[in-house]
């Protein structure tokens, strides 16, 4: 749809680009957007120039530079009124509450859309969970990562559901994949993400710990940044898996980077992550715990699949143990859920939604 005999103006924002799913999921959408159609934004609010990846030159891309989101809050409405977008999106569930916040401000007729990049936090009572409930409500669209996703939304924060809209997140899928790889004499579990808490890394290297007298050919490379990296260091050495465990820090592309035999979902806490949806479309095998209800109807019953009884140490030993139990290291799996997820077929699902919103 046009607006005025010109492409409308869509502004995405992130905090930063680089490192994560969601900011994957904004990269993605900015490249992939039709440039005949939409006038495509892009705001970094937490990075300079210099510190961001390359982007197509038809993206107007805006580095704000802020140290934090909520210091950003005049950065960020000033841009919006430079920019006049008939729509807006914010990627992030904490700078969704700065651009919810700021909305009165901006130019008449903008749309508002918010994409929900995690689980709401379990306690209803906290006060981010009273930031969701006050706040959300004053999104023209809420994007949710599945269906069981759209509908904690809707239930939680009394929202219509007809204000919530299920969007797959896009993945690149790899050019050529062989199905079957010789990963050498040692079995290599994979994990990916940032190295917090909810990722659940402590319980993987405690479960590795638990395995490796039955499976001594194990070994675990976990690729990721974040506040935790020392203690995980320190559990390494605790644990004895100084030769078995390892820490990468962040790799661009670890399914392609790492030759590795079983990707592992250890999460407490999850949304719908992009690293289990790419490890998907690899072809890995996957083990994972039951850690949203999004992952959980996903993967249940799925060959190539194993999926733990609960997010514990114990259930994740047990799921592994029926995972190399089961096929031959190398082996790859033709994971036929992840087809919606394929990046294209997901771009159009958003530019559709977009034209819908700009309709209105």
């Amino acid at each position: 749809m046009a607006m005025d005999n010109q492409r409308p103006r869509i502004l995405l924002l992130i905090p930063h680009l680089g490192g994560g799913g969601a900011e994957r999921v904004i990269e993605l959408l900015a490249c992939g957007l039709n440039k005949e159609r939409f006038e495509v934004h892009l705001c970094v609010v937490c990075r300079t120039r210099e510190n961001v990846i390359s982007l197509p030159a038809h993206i107007h891309t805006h580095y704000l530079g802020a140290r934090r989101v909520r210091a950003s809050w005049w950065r960020v409405l000033r841009l919006v009124l430079q920019v006049k977008p008939q729509l807006v999106l914010s990627g992030m569930a904490h700078l969704n509450f700065l651009v919810l916040l700021l909305r009165v401000f901006y130019p008449r007729g903008a749309k508002v859309l918010v994409r929900q990049n995690g689980a709401l936090p379990a306690s209803r009572f906290s006060l981010i969970s009273m930031g969701y409930f006050l706040i959300y409500p004053w999104a023209d669209g809420i994007i949710a990562q599945s269906e069981a996703m759209a509908d904690e939304i809707s239930e939680r924060l009394r929202i219509d559901a007809v204000k919530v809209r299920t969007l797959n997140n896009p993945i690149v899928f790899p050019v050529e994949r062989s199905l079957n790889r010789s990963c050498g004499d040692k079995f290599q579990l994979l994990a990916v993400g940032r190295l917090v808490p909810e990722k659940g890394f402590d319980l993987l290297l405690r479960a590795c710990a638990k395995l490796r007298p039955k499976y001594p050919a194990l070994r675990v490379t976990i690729a990721g940044e974040g506040n935790e990296r020392v203690p995980l260091e320190q559990m390494i050495e605790s644990l004895g898996l100084h030769c078995y465990a390892k820490l990468t820090g962040y790799v661009e592309v670890p399914f392609e980077a790492m030759n590795s035999d079983l990707f592992v979902l250890s999460s407490r806490s999850e949304g719908m992550p992009n690293a289990l949806l790419e490890a998907a479309a690899y072809g890995l095998p996957i083990v994972g715990t039951p850690c949203s209800k999004s992952v959980t109807s996903l993967l249940t019953g799925k060959p190539g699949v194993w999926l733990a009884e609960d997010v514990s140490v114990e259930a994740l030993e047990a799921a592994f143990d029926a995972a190399v139990t089961a096929f031959q290291p190398g082996t790859r799996f033709a994971h036929e859920f992840i087809a919606p997820f394929e990046c294209q077929r997901a771009i159009t699902a958003y530019e559709a939604y977009f034209d819908d919103m700009l309709a209105r």
